[in-house]
């Protein structure tokens, strides 16, 4: 008989793991990314959640403790951010499999009764929390070599991750190869994790933080090219679950896309930003301004600065503005070294704005481009429009997602929930498994292979367990599994380009 075991590591002082599993109560968690065929809509995704309960008999993790083993590192709400993860073995500790990377919330307490031991409820986070909280504004280089070198998604991604000073390094990074260029793509003071999504839905495909705590891109074609995606890693049969569930949904059932584009060009040399009220410098004082453009600029010409005196007098040569250039803003750092209130009568930045609107769009119908236009016969047309996305930013780029959506769209999909498995912690999302419920009479008469959405799961004293949501694998690819992979197949005419 296999034995359920567990591993929980929390690095209290946010350096030094300690092994906290004897305390273990129970956890709970839920991983999952937006369905597949929605996740170039909004650029929405989900933040991985693991709670859990830790027996607080001894008080080791009350933050109200002051004698407490830890209370030096969580008093205070000390424990905020502080790196987790969590391990399972079901075959008796010969294999232990990571479930969970992530970074606490404040916990909740509850005190001892007659009946109950103190514990303790922590919440915790995936890394993405770490980037969704982490505001970034792209710096001037960075843009500009963005534009001169017309990168793909994959490389826009690293830029930014690894930005010095956001404490990420390359090894944080799991990243598929890019699809698109990306010339124009730059961040102004906005969440990195919000931005990172819907650049990803631009470019077909998924950003998040996997159960390694790896921030991973999944380009579109990931479901066709990775062996856990094109072979079925379990069939789901009666004696793998308690209850079945599933549905038809039409939220994302269309028979033609419109995808809006905003091709972008650089400008000639404009009035990027100027001040629109009165700046005063008072003697010997340090101002920061910060000037936000209208438009991204690719290049800067030059800081035009003019200052009088109260008396009317020219003292510019006692200004000096030092500025920091952001692709979409700058801060400036003016110093008044006179001995007079200094009064900015000019106060602008020249350069080559980036122009540009959402002006073309890419259409894409079952009639013309499709292979389901005989079920919508007779049925109401439905349209699905896809706009806003600033990544979104030439023709032939709309064509390719206005055709994607259409492919994963046009059918009818059926999504399953499997309540009650049999826990399998080596389970990922975009695992192809296999559900044969055909031992039911009259329930279905052949298996069917699906993706891995989403997966909640459970671990107590009776072990551990999962419901899984699946979603109907045929039709997602017009030519499932029969893609041409460099480096794998020869060119024999068999196997197709894939969009």
């Amino acid at each position: 008989m296999s034995v359920t075991l567990k591993r929980l590591y929390v690095a209290w002082d946010g350096v030094s793991y300690v092994d906290e599993s004897a305390y273990l109560i129970d956890a709970q968690g839920d991983v999952r990314y937006v369905a597949p065929y929605s996740s170039l809509v909004g650029g929405a995704g989900i933040t991985d959640q693991m709670t859990f309960t830790l027996n607080n008999a001894s008080g080791r993790f009350s933050p109200l403790n002051t004698s407490g083993a830890l209370y030096a590192s969580i008093g205070s709400g000390g424990m905020y951010m502080r790196p987790v993860r969590f391990d399972v073995s079901v075959d008796n500790g010969a294999n232990y499999y990571r479930v969970f990377t992530g970074v606490l919330k404040l916990p909740g307490a509850q005190s001892p009764t007659w009946q109950e031991s103190s514990t303790v409820n922590f919440d915790a986070r995936s890394r993405d929390e770490l980037l969704l909280n982490l505001r970034q504004s792209t710096t001037y280089d960075i843009f500009t070599n963005s534009v001169n070198t017309q990168p793909t998604e994959d490389s826009i991604f690293d830029a930014w991750i690894t930005e010095p000073g956001n404490g990420f390094v390359s090894d944080d990074l799991e990243l598929d190869g890019g699809f698109v260029r990306i010339p124009f793509a730059w961040m102004d003071d906005e969440s990195t994790l919000e931005e990172c999504w819907i650049l990803a839905a631009a470019c077909g495909g998924r950003f998040f933080a996997n159960h390694e705590g790896v921030f991973r891109y999944e380009s579109m074609s990931a479901w066709q090219t990775e062996t856990r995606s094109t072979t079925s890693q379990q069939t789901y049969t009666l004696s793998s679950f308690q209850r079945l569930e599933y549905r038809y949904d039409d939220t994302d059932l269309y028979n033609e896309v419109t995808v809006e584009a905003s091709p972008r060009i650089v400008g000639g040399v404009d009035v990027v930003w100027q001040s629109e009220s009165a700046v005063t410098v008072q003697p010997g004082e340090t101002k920061v301004i910060v000037a936000k453009y209208d438009a991204p600029a690719y290049g800067v010409t030059s800081l035009d600065v003019a200052a009088r005196d109260a008396g009317g007098n020219d003292i510019t040569s006692s200004i000096t503005v030092t500025p920091t250039y952001y692709a979409q803003r700058a801060s400036l750092s003016v110093v008044n070294s006179s001995g007079l209130a200094a009064h900015l009568t000019k106060l602008r930045i020249l350069g080559k704005p980036v122009v540009g609107a959402p002006d073309q769009e890419a259409t894409r119908n079952s009639i013309t481009h499709g292979a389901n236009s005989a079920y919508f016969s007779g049925r109401i047309k439905r349209n699905r429009r896809v706009g806003g996305n600033p990544y979104v930013q030439s023709l032939p780029q709309a064509e390719m997602l206005a055709q994607r959506i259409l492919d994963l769209s046009e059918y009818p999909r059926l999504q399953f929930t499997l309540f009650g498995c049999d826990g399998v912690p080596d389970r990922r999302l975009g695992d192809r498994v296999t559900i044969d419920h055909t031992a039911v009479a009259g329930f279905m008469s052949s298996a069917v292979a699906c993706y891995v959405t989403g997966v909640r799961w459970s671990y107590n004293e009776m072990g551990f367990t999962q419901d899984m949501e699946v979603v109907q694998a045929s039709n997602l690819f017009v030519y499932d599994n029969n893609y041409f992979i460099v480096g794998t197949h020869t060119a024999n005419g068999t196997r197709r380009l894939f969009y």
